[in-house]
Parts: structure tokens; C-alpha cells; sequence
């Protein structure tokens, strides 16, 4: 932090000329302003559009299922409190022993339970429980059928099936190991989940930025470890890079850096909130939902640029100012920062394979859902 103090040095010709850190983080900074202006034009839009799609789905869905809850309040509607009680007898019976209409009718007539008024009502109060019998031979699939339409039409994503509960994902999770963990490598690794085109609610446009911002905080979080003592090693050497010596510092390096991104990924991407959507079970619920993610993601990818920018910015003025004060040292700590974003790169590979295994093991296997949980812990990291 000491050579945040030397402005002086900073700002000259030689200062800035073979500046290596400040080239790299104007290009970011002008990224981001770019950006910033293309997700305003249409990188939200984007996003709302495939609010809108999730809307229209769910109400379709929402509504066929109150209509279908329509039909059996019907019952009670159109019959006096007479025929209730007739229905229920008629209800009754069907369920235990499922007797066909005639013998109703013959039990009915037998027992004296209609006049000569109400046999159109009975008839209306027939083929209502005509209907109504259909719908109790589905009642037990009923939520479970509702679910698969919503399941086909919505189709899940990757984030959705693995954050699935345990239940859920038993019933509707159908991949096998190797699909599973080419799922956790899209989501999980940088590269891939950047710029590789996949079916999720983020956008393009702050994934990019996040790609940048990541490397922006590994090339920041590599230089506080190049204090005095480590400078002075690499003097000793010769200027030889010794990598023996700095490995602890590439993966000190690499866990801060690897739990900041985490935690802002978690933060500022828009699909954890969308897909908040499709779990609302009521029509009324729908839009209301709807209006406070529009507005977290607003006030989300507001916070995002902005942060990111002023977080950049300091991050050019305390590198600039270390490149401008130890300038053969820039390339020992670039060496570094490859170092450690490598690490980046390779550790997906390994660590997503142990959830993989926990997960699969746990799905093939009742009661096994703290397996499962486990799975669910170790594939955040």
C-alpha cells in the first residue's frame, strides 16, 4: 500500500509508459463503461423478455388449474342442500365400491330420494358427477401431471434442476453422472460459464463483465503478497523466477480470489431471482412476484456497474502506482497472476467431480438426502 503514496512517480512519462498494470485495467475500465451503456440498451431487455415468457407460461398453467377447481365447486352451486347430501351418498359409494349409474339411479328411486320436481335436478346433479368421477380417478396424479406440463413447457435449466430439493430432484432429475458434471463445469467454470452459450437467466453482457472483474481482483489480490520480502528474494535470485518459493502466494492468491467471485456471483447474477418466478403456485402471487424482481434486478445491475467501476478504478491506481515504483517486478507478478487464474481454469475439473458422484449415489438410493445436501454444499464452492 506504501506505493499508493508515490502519485509522483505515477503520473510521468516513465510512469506511465511501460506501465503494464494500467494498460490492462484502462482496457477493463473502458469495458465496463461500454457495457454498462449495452446492457442499458439491451442487455434488460433481454432479460425482461424472458420474464415475459415465464408469465405467459405460468398464467396459462395458473388458469387451467382454477378452472379445473371451478368444476368441482360447481357441484355445490347448482344443487340444493338436498342434493348435497344426495351427492355425497352418490360420492361416496363410488369411491368404495365404484357402483355405475344405473345402480344410483335404482338406490335412489329405491329409498324415495327424488320427486317428481327435482328430476331435472338430479340429472343436472349426474352429469356433474360424471365428471367429477373422471377427475377423482386423476386426483391422486393431479399435482404431480400439473408439474410435468410445467416441467416440459418451462423447461427447467441447469441451476433450477441442481437446486432442486431432494424430492423434486428424484422425481424430475434424470441425468446421468457424465451430464451432471458437464452441467457443473458450464455453470462452475470461468471460461465456460462466460462465454459459452447456455440456456440460464443471466445475461451475456454482466457474465463478460464478470470474467474481467475476476481477473481485475486475482491481478489485485497477487500484488499484496509482493511485499518487500518477496521483492527482496527475487533480488537475491538474480532475478530468477523461483516458483517453489511463491507457490503458497499463487494459492493464498487463488482462494481469496476464487471466494470474492463466488460471493459477487452469487450477488449480482439475475437467474437465482427469475427463476423465483416459476415457483409461485397462485395467479394473484404471479404478478406481484413479477414486479420485485424486476425491481432487484434493476437495482442490482445498478449497483453492479457501479461498484465494479470505482472497485477497477482503485485497482488501477494502486497497480499503476506498484508498476510505476517496481517496474522489473511487473512481469514477476504477471507470472504469478497466470499462475493462480490457471488454477482457476483446472480446479472445476477436479472438485466438481466429488458432487457429482454424492449426487447421483443419493438419487439412485432412497433415503439418502443428506447425501444429497452434501452434494448440494460442495458444488457451491
Amino acid at each position: 500500500m506504501i506505493t499508493m503514496k508515490c502519485y509522483n512517480t505515477l503520473f510521468t512519462k516513465e510512469g506511465l509508459a511501460t506501465n503494464i498494470p494500467s494498460y490492462i485495467l484502462i482496457f477493463i475500465t473502458l469495458l465496463f463503461i461500454i457495457s454498462g451503456i449495452l446492457f442499458y440498451k439491451c442487455g434488460y431487455f433481454s432479460l425482461e423478455e424472458c420474464i415475459k415468457k415465464i408469465i405467459d407460461i405460468k398464467e396459462k398453467t395458473l388458469k387451467k388449474d382454477n378452472n379445473n377447481t371451478d368444476i368441482k365447486e360447481t357441484i355445490n352451486i347448482n344443487g340444493n342442500d338436498r342434493n348435497d347430501k344426495i351427492y355425497k351418498k352418490i360420492k361416496g359409494k363410488n369411491k368404495k365400491k365404484g357402483k355405475n349409474k344405473i345402480k344410483i339411479k335404482n338406490k335412489i328411486k329405491n329409498k324415495k330420494f327424488l320427486d317428481n320436481n327435482n328430476k331435472n335436478s338430479f340429472s343436472k346433479l349426474e352429469l356433474t358427477l360424471k365428471n367429477n368421477t373422471k377427475l377423482n380417478n386423476q386426483e391422486k396424479n393431479n399435482n404431480l401431471l400439473n408439474n410435468k406440463k410445467i416441467n416440459q413447457i418451462l423447461n427447467y435449466n441447469d441451476y433450477e434442476l441442481n437446486t432442486f430439493s431432494y424430492k423434486d430432484a428424484k422425481q424430475y432429475d434424470k441425468r446421468n453422472l457424465l451430464s451432471f458434471y458437464l452441467c457443473l463445469l458450464k455453470t462452475k467454470h470461468i471460461l465456460l460459464f462466460s462465454f459459452f452459450p447456455m440456456k440460464d437467466y443471466n445475461s451475456i453482457i454482466i457474465k463478460v463483465d464478470l470474467f474481467f472483474l475476476t481477473f481485475a481482483i486475482y491481478y489485485f489480490i497477487n500484488s499484496l503478497f509482493f511485499n518487500k520480502t518477496t521483492i527482496h528474494k527475487i533480488y537475491e535470485d538474480a532475478g530468477i523466477y523461483d516458483f517453489i518459493y511463491l507457490v503458497p502466494y499463487i494459492l493464498y492468491s487463488f482462494i481469496i480470489s476464487h471466494t470474492l467471485n463466488t460471493i459477487i456471483k452469487y450477488i449480482f447474477l439475475s437467474e437465482r431471482n427469475i427463476s423465483q418466478i416459476k415457483k409461485v403456485v397462485s395467479l394473484e402471487m404471479l404478478y406481484t412476484t413479477m414486479e420485485k424482481v424486476k425491481k432487484r434486478i434493476v437495482i442490482k445491475y445498478i449497483t453492479f456497474f457501479c461498484s465494479s467501476i470505482s472497485i477497477v478504478l482503485f485497482f488501477w491506481y494502486y497497480l499503476s502506482s506498484f508498476g510505476a515504483v517496481y517496474q522489473n517486478t511487473q512481469i514477476y507478478l504477471i507470472k504469478n497472476l497466470l499462475f493462480s487464474f490457471g488454477v482457476e481454469f483446472i480446479y472445476p475439473f477436479i472438485i466438481n467431480l466429488i458432487p457429482a458422484f454424492l449426487r447421483i449415489i443419493s438419487l439412485k438410493n432412497s433415503n439418502r438426502e443428506l447425501l444429497y445436501k452434501i452434494s448440494k454444499i460442495i458444488q457451491i464452492i
